[in-house]
């Protein structure tokens, strides 16, 4: 499988897990992310994949809450802790 393939089905499953359950992801798991993605990144595709990802929403979300992907306390996270480098 080449290497951008992976990354859309490691990104579409993650993107599927969050969409269709309750599970969240908190800032240590996008930290990793970060890492993976962005840090140690092998091509710029996984980059553009993986902030796709973070802005991404929930175009099934039924309440403001769940509007995005990641709730509003992990996207603040990431923006002063990473983005920020605070």
């Amino acid at each position: 499988m080449p290497h951008e393939e992976f990354i859309r089905v490691v990104i579409g499953f993650i993107e599927y897990v969050l969409v269709n359950s309750k599970i969240t992801l908190n800032y240590s798991h996008v930290e990793r992310m970060y890492l993976m993605f962005v840090s140690n990144a092998v091509t710029e595709f996984e980059t553009n994949a993986f902030f796709a990802l973070l802005i991404k929403e929930n175009d099934q979300a039924k309440s403001k809450e769940r509007r995005f992907l990641l709730d509003d306390k992990v996207r603040n996270e990431v923006f002063t802790k990473i983005f920020c480098n605070n």
